[in-house]
């Protein structure tokens, strides 16, 4: 027996994920996921379309498709966060600023991925509630307000240089999930577009320019 006929058979005898009453969120998200990877966990999947050869047709759905994903991890951190999305966007700004650096240096990141999953403490960056309002165009008392609430609730730690989302936060319960879901998300865009034909390639001269 295929996977696909496995998983709809076995379908039939329990209810969807995004029903299960223990999983919630993470329930719609790896339903939806194993719908992206070819498992039928409901009705059976549109037709795979053809590329697009018009050009500014591509574009067009090409950025309604990338909306849509935006929204859908809008949604996501609503759901974490109790709908407040200006300390979402708080926290998460915090933990790029925190790691950020990594991404462009090579060395680090291979020694990181030899050692431990996440980045400890000593390699994460502080940043500033200045700094913070500045990057996400708040007002400082905003951001005051939002940051006090993160550390109210123990999801940012004040330290010398400024604010940080500790290893052991990011190695929670909560925040393994958050980001299990929005990996599923992000891999749900990646194959729309490359369904329609986007070049998902980095030697085209427009993308270098683009994120130069």
């Amino acid at each position: 027996m295929g996977r696909t006929a496995l998983f709809r058979a076995r379908s039939t005898e329990c209810k969807p994920l995004s029903k299960h009453p223990n999983l919630g969120t993470e329930g719609i998200a790896l339903e939806r996921g194993f719908t992206i990877m070819g498992f039928d966990s409901g009705p059976p999947p549109l037709r795979k379309p053809g590329l697009i050869v018009d050009t500014e047709l591509k574009e067009r759905l090409a950025v309604r498709m990338a909306i849509g994903s935006i929204l859908r991890a809008v949604d996501m951190v609503n759901r974490e966060y109790g709908g407040d999305i200006t300390a979402a966007l708080v926290f998460a700004s915090v933990v790029e600023a925190n790691v950020g650096h990594l991404a462009t240096n090579p060395e680090a990141t291979a020694q990181l991925a030899t050692v431990v999953r996440l980045p400890p403490n000593e390699m994460r960056r502080p940043v500033t509630g200045v700094a913070l309002a500045a990057t996400l165009g708040i007002p400082n008392e905003t951001v005051r307000r939002k940051i006090k609430g993160l550390i109210d609730a123990g999801l940012l730690v004040r330290i010398d240089g400024g604010l940080i989302v500790p290893t052991e936060i990011m190695a929670s319960e909560k925040m393994t999930r958050l980001t299990r879901a929005s990996f599923i998300n992000l891999r749900r865009l990646f194959i729309q577009l490359r369904r329609i034909g986007v070049d998902m390639s980095d030697d085209g001269a427009e993308l270098a320019e683009a994120v130069a």
